[in-house]
């Protein structure tokens, strides 16, 4: 399947879904494809006022993308186009990528880094206190 396709088959799935009066938008710019997975930026029109209702908008959606569509979809959630937009775990490593990730990793959120198919902590104190020393993946 093509990036165009995908956008628009996850767009038909967050069309009914409206958390705190948002509506949910699948984004072209930072969708990728590794494996078997479909990564894809989502962008509410407003930030929900409770955001809980936003991650559960978009776990409902990749669910329902896997039991009808046969798709593996990750769903990532970005700010409001109103506020800094900055697509959580797809940022270019040219731009923006936090010196506490390697740039030898290939996605990263708010608390860890994938490298080499594993995920690590970001928070200094955890990695080195864990067994193993310093880097060892989070389990």
């Amino acid at each position: 399947m093509s990036e165009k396709e995908i956008i628009e088959i996850v767009g038909r799935y967050l069309k009914d879904k409206h958390p705190g009066g948002a509506t949910l938008e699948a984004l072209s710019e930072g969708i990728r494809h590794e494996q078997d997975w479909w990564y894809v930026p989502v962008r509410p029109s407003q930030e929900p006022a409770r955001r809980y209702e936003y991650y559960e908008a978009l776990s409902d959606v990749e669910t329902e993308l896997e039991d009808a569509e046969h798709l593996t979809v990750l769903l990532l959630p970005i700010a409001p186009e109103d506020e800094e937009t900055q697509v959580l775990g797809v940022q270019s490593k040219s731009e923006g990528w936090p010196s506490d990730v390697p740039r030898e990793a290939t996605s990263y959120n708010a608390n860890r880094y994938k490298l080499n198919g594993r995920w690590h902590s970001r928070n200094p104190a955890r990695r080195s206190g864990h067994r193993g020393g310093p880097g060892t993946a989070v389990e």
